[in-house]
């Protein structure tokens, strides 16, 4: 379950935050929650509130939620960024407090929120029409390479999107060539 007025950190001085959003881009960035794909994502959602002037929407697990809430927020808040963190409840068993699990499992269970990733769009998207000069509908999905099915919210909500992939541009010409069949050396 998602709800925006309990799980979402908005961050921005109230000046900045009044000042028009309106015409503003809205990024909303969902990472595979595992080590090497968050920090990438964030540093990339901060180059794009900082330099372009987005709103950025980060997706965070119940298990990164409170860390990056804690963390954070208040460094956004300070440099006057409108980053909101927003929680959405992984299905997973909660013995781990880092959330963590095979690529497998993450992937299957982020596949497995998609009905609580259209519910957090359709929020987002009520919220721009209640209050569209602090909260501008999204306009842009940034998803985690290896969440393709994502696309899915693209197409349903006609919003572009981009694959993220945290990797070097070697790592994925590597992976990209195996997957074509291609072997170093032949």
């Amino acid at each position: 379950m998602v709800s925006l007025d309990a799980t979402t950190t908005k961050t921005g001085s109230s000046s900045s935050s009044s000042s028009s959003s309106r015409g503003r881009h809205h990024a909303v960035a969902i990472p595979l929650p595992a080590q090497g794909h968050m920090n990438p994502m964030m540093h990339l959602c901060l180059k794009l509130a900082r330099d372009h002037d987005f709103v950025v929407t980060f997706v965070a697990t119940q298990y990164h939620h409170p860390l990056l809430v804690r963390n954070l927020a208040p460094v956004f808040r300070d440099q006057g960024l409108d980053i909101r963190i927003v929680e959405i409840r992984d299905k997973r068993a909660t013995g781990s407090t880092t959330g963590a699990g095979s690529m497998v499992e993450l992937r299957h269970s982020f596949f497995s929120l998609l009905p609580e990733f259209e519910e957090l769009f359709e929020s987002l998207i009520a919220a721009s029409a209640s209050h569209p000069i602090t909260h501008p509908p999204p306009s842009l999905i940034i998803y985690d390479f290896y969440l393709p099915f994502l696309l899915e919210l693209g197409t349903k909500f006609s919003l572009p999107c981009i694959a993220f992939y945290s990797a070097s541009a070697g790592t994925l010409a590597s992976f990209m060539a195996a997957n074509q069949g291609h072997r170093p050396g032949k």
